[in-house]
């Protein structure tokens, strides 16, 4: 059927620029359809984050919206121990079709983690071509570490110095409260837990000329103000309020140079440069985080997961000049959210693995054979 409906678009497509026929666009109604497919993923990705239970049959009469189909088709459902996805039916990791009856919520990467099959899914979503319409399986997650269970504070982002505009603007993007005379807090009606944000900054001193540095975290019971353990938090909830401190901490860092990405982010690289190695059938590329190894025809080269330097075994560093947008739609990734950094470095990847296709004197030259 997929393989028809593409055959399909590409004659209309054809037969279009055969012989044109007039075309009414309507321009009101083409920013409506934007405007709802926009907060639909909105509400999705807040659902899966929130644990939302949704009822298995209503999801299947969704369906008969075209715009809704597109995003439902494109996530995993998850319900008790069993993970599927959605296509007029259920089905199972191995297409077996299920008969589900009752709830089921978006599976988040928590899920995954604790049933141990998220690298099949990630192979599986890759296989399929699919771009969800937000980052699930290659999301960013966080695990309470052994010294934070026991504890109602996390310490894990202490000492980062940010820029407060920028700062401001991020967090409030992902739902935390900031007043003047008040904490920066995140309120979760759902999980009934308040999440506080200290800041360590020198008021009215000669050191305030200092960007203000992240402190430590606080998680309160909502209804009676009592801390509560981190062991006792829904893992889903603390990842994504690390997931939230991670952000601030990488792109509202004080600093020209960018700092190198958070361990989370070099997991989700890692397997997609995993990923692309198959799709490509490269077995000349080998991936040991941070970096990926590739055996070119010219050379042997080293391509950082973080920064995206490319340096060659023996040689020095080859300075690629790129164009974040020239990326994007020509490097698969799965899922829409746009990800410049990722797409340029799966680029390079791609570049020198097939580095004896390099046209550009200006890369070549840096090549030492």
């Amino acid at each position: 059927m997929r393989i028809f409906n593409k055959w399909h678009d590409d004659y209309v497509v054809w037969h279009a620029k055969k012989a044109p026929l007039p075309v009414h666009f309507d321009v009101e109604l083409c920013t409506q359809k934007i405007r709802f497919s926009g907060r639909a993923r909105q509400q999705l990705e807040e659902a899966m984050c929130e644990e939302v239970a949704f009822d298995s049959q209503v999801v299947k009469k969704l369906l008969q919206h075209t715009l809704l189909k597109e995003l439902l088709t494109q996530v995993v459902w998850k319900q008790r121990e069993q993970f599927c996805y959605l296509e007029h039916e259920f089905y199972a990791l191995n297409q077996e079709k299920l008969s589900l009856q009752g709830d089921i919520i978006i599976a988040h990467p928590a899920h995954f983690y604790a049933a141990k099959n998220w690298r099949a899914w990630q192979h599986f979503i890759f296989e399929q071509q699919w771009q969800q319409p937000f980052k699930q399986l290659f999301r960013e997650f966080y695990i309470a570490t052994a010294d934070e269970v026991a504890q109602a504070t996390t310490n894990r982002f202490e000492g980062y110095q940010i820029q407060p505009n920028k700062a401001v603007a991020l967090l409030r993007s992902r739902g935390w409260q900031i007043g003047y005379y008040e904490p920066i807090r995140h309120i979760s009606y759902h999980y009934n837990v308040v999440t506080m944000l200290g800041f360590e900054y020198d008021a009215y001193t000669p050191a305030d000329v200092e960007a203000p540095t992240i402190g430590t975290v606080y998680f309160d019971e909502r209804m009676t103000g009592k801390p509560k353990r981190i062991q006792s938090l829904s893992p889903v909830f603390f990842s994504e309020i690390m997931r939230d401190l991670d952000l601030v901490a990488s792109v509202a860092h004080v600093g020209e140079v960018d700092p190198d990405a958070s361990h989370s982010t070099i997991e989700m690289r890692t397997v997609i440069a995993e990923e692309v190695a198959l799709l490509f059938g490269f077995d000349h590329i080998q991936v040991k985080a941070p970096h990926v190894l590739i055996r070119g025809t010219l050379g042997n080269y080293s391509l950082h997961l973080g920064s995206g330097h490319v340096h060659q075994q023996g040689g020095t560093m080859i300075p690629v000049a790129t164009i974040p947008s020239q990326h994007r739609g020509r490097v698969f990734l799965p899922f829409i959210d746009e990800d410049p950094k990722t797409a340029e470095i799966m680029a390079k990847l791609l570049l020198f693995a097939q580095d004896d296709q390099i046209n550009d004197p200006a890369i070549r030259t840096y090549i030492m054979r």
